[in-house]
């Protein structure tokens, strides 16, 4: 599992890059970020596993637990495990921070780098394979694999599932940069396409899952899981962003002007290109 979580963070790592270097990003600004995105996504996907099944933390033999142990035992990753969307969100927000704190424009880096993830995502649900983690239900279909919470049947590899799904939403976005017309196309791309899949892959997830009451419905049997009400948020927040994005852009034209520059796309401008602005920010990110 560890490996193919390093393996993710490489792969993640070697995809932007190059691409870095395109917009005029320095590489020491994609390792600064790759070394948030580990750590923070360690620290997020536990605190959101913890968040989920704090039963399993405070208390023990149904006594209270002291919160040093409280926190020694969320610390102790040998005890269950970690919820990816946790590490995600931590991870878009701190790097969201660390934009704005270095002058880094926000769109077209997360243009590059919400692809990233996803492949990135892609090799580590391999390791959740062969972890035995994120399985699916009970299947009759002939690519079911065995499960150790199913003996003598087979489930869906929902790992697998979502393996390959990235991919194909990666090499789509990889082909679609190229073609862009403006900055936060592939960010908006991202957040729409993965929470709509990761909406469908969860209904066949056979694991536990924790009901969600976070879209004010009662918590019971049958109901969407805390991973499903995220996708639908992070879909909702995708849509109402872009929103905002094209209403700033269309009161100032001189912020269109630059978000329609894309350099690598074949319908990159130069700033000389775009009326009302002789001069304009430049595109170096550093």
């Amino acid at each position: 599992y560890g490996l193919f979580m390093l393996g993710g963070f490489i792969a993640a790592y070697i995809a932007v890059i190059g691409r870095a270097r395109i917009i005029g990003i320095p590489e020491r600004r994609i390792l600064d970020l790759l070394l948030i995105a580990v750590v923070g996504g360690m620290i997020g996907s536990r605190a959101r596993y913890v968040w989920e099944r704090p039963e399993l933390f405070t208390h023990k033999g149904g006594q209270p637990v002291p919160w040093r142990d409280v926190v020694a035992n969320a610390m102790d990753f040998d005890q269950g495990g970690m919820v990816w969307y946790g590490g995600a969100i931590l991870v878009t927000l701190v790097i969201v921070a660390y934009a704005w704190w270095n002058r880094v424009r926000i769109l077209p880096l997360g243009d590059i780098v919400l692809p990233g993830l996803l492949l990135g995502l892609a090799v580590g649900r391999i390791g959740c394979h062969f972890n035995g983690c994120c399985f699916g239900h009970p299947t009759s279909l002939p690519w079911g694999v065995s499960c150790w919470k199913y003996p003598g049947e087979h489930v869906h590899p929902t790992q697998l599932y979502e393996t390959i799904a990235c991919v194909l939403m990666f090499a789509a976005l990889w082909w679609f940069w190229r073609r862009r017309r403006s900055d936060g196309q592939v960010c908006f791309a991202v957040g729409v396409g993965y929470g709509a899949w990761r909406f469908i892959n969860e209904g066949l997830r056979g694991d536990d899952k924790i009901p969600s009451n976070l879209l004010g419905l009662p918590s019971a049997e049958g109901m969407i899981s805390t991973s499903q009400a995220t996708s639908l948020h992070i879909i909702v927040v995708t849509i109402v962003v872009a929103a905002l994005v094209i209403a700033h852009r269309r009161r100032r034209p001189e912020a269109d002007a630059v978000a329609h520059l894309v350099p690598g796309s074949r319908h990159a401008r130069k700033p000389a290109e775009n009326p009302g602005i002789a001069t304009t920010e430049p595109i170096q990110q550093g």
